[in-house]
C-alpha cells in the first residue's frame, strides 16, 4: 500500500513539472491555483502574486537621496533666515543672483550641507561667511602655487612678479577677514569695501603676471569670480 501511494506522488509530482496550465494543488481544506512560473513560498502561498513588502530608501543608490533644497523642512532660524524661498532653496536662490552661479553652488552646496545637517538650517548671512572662507581657502592654495613658482622660474622680473603678487594675496587675506568682522555687525559698507578691495588685489596680481606668468592666470581668475559671487550674495542677504 506504502509503494503504491509513493507511485502515485510521484505520478503527481511529474504532472506538475510539466503541465503548461495552472496546476491546483488539492488540500483538505482548499485548493491553491497558481501558475507553472509561479514560486511557492515556506507556507505554500504564491510569492508571485503577493505584495512586495515595502523597504526602507538605499542611501546607496543616488536617486533614493533628496536634494539638499528638498531635504530640511521649511524652517526660520533665530535672525529670521528661511531655508526656503518659494521653490528654492536659499542657496539656489543667493546663487541666482551671482554672475558665476555654476562656480557659487559647486563650492558652497558641500559646505552649507555639512553645517545644515550639524548646526540646522543655513541663513543668508552664514553662507556669505561660507562664501568667503571658501575664498580664503583658495587665496592660500593660489599662495602655496606661487611659491612654488617663485622657486621654478629663472627670469628676474617674472620672480619679482611674483613675489608682488604674494604681497597682494595677504592683502587679500587681510581684506577678507575684514568682511568677516564686519558680518557680525552687518556693516555692509565695509563688507562690500574688502571684498572690493580683494578683487583689486587679484586683478593687481594678474596685471603683474600678463605676459610673463601665464600659468598662474586660471588661479587669479577664479578668485575674482568667486569674490565676485561674495558681493552678489552680500547685497541680497538680509
Amino acid at each position: 500500500m506504502a509503494n503504491t501511494n509513493g507511485n502515485l506522488n510521484s505520478i503527481v509530482l511529474l504532472f506538475l513539472i510539466s503541465s503548461s496550465v495552472l496546476v491546483c494543488l488539492p488540500s483538505p481544506a482548499a485548493s491553491i491555483c497558481v501558475p507553472r512560473k509561479s514560486t511557492i513560498d515556506d507556507h505554500g502561498a504564491p510569492s508571485q502574486s503577493s505584495p512586495s513588502p515595502a523597504h526602507a530608501p538605499d542611501d546607496s543608490d543616488p536617486s533614493n537621496v533628496p536634494l539638499l533644497t528638498n531635504s530640511l523642512s521649511d524652517s526660520s532660524s533665530a535672525d529670521g533666515g528661511s531655508f526656503f524661498s518659494g521653490k528654492l532653496g536659499i542657496l539656489d536662490r543667493l546663487c541666482s543672483s551671482t554672475d558665476y552661479k555654476q562656480l557659487c553652488t559647486s563650492t558652497l552646496a558641500p559646505v552649507i550641507h555639512g553645517k545644515a545637517t550639524s548646526g540646522g538650517p543655513p541663513t543668508a548671512k552664514s553662507i556669505l561667511q561660507a562664501a568667503i572662507n571658501v575664498a580664503v581657502a583658495e587665496t592660500k592654495l593660489a599662495m602655496t602655487v606661487i611659491d612654488g613658482l617663485i622657486k621654478e622660474v629663472t627670469n628676474e622680473n617674472a620672480r619679482s612678479a611674483l613675489g608682488d603678487c604674494t604681497d597682494s594675496y595677504n592683502d587679500a587675506l587681510d581684506n577678507f577677514q575684514a568682511a568677516m568682522d564686519a558680518i557680525g555687525k552687518w556693516d555692509l559698507g565695509t563688507i562690500n569695501s574688502m571684498l572690493s578691495a580683494s578683487i583689486a588685489s587679484f586683478s593687481d596680481c594678474n596685471d603683474e603676471l600678463s605676459g610673463i606668468v601665464t600659468k598662474f592666470a586660471v588661479h587669479g581668475k577664479r578668485l575674482m569670480q568667486m569674490t565676485s559671487n561674495c558681493l552678489a550674495i552680500a547685497s541680497v542677504a538680509r
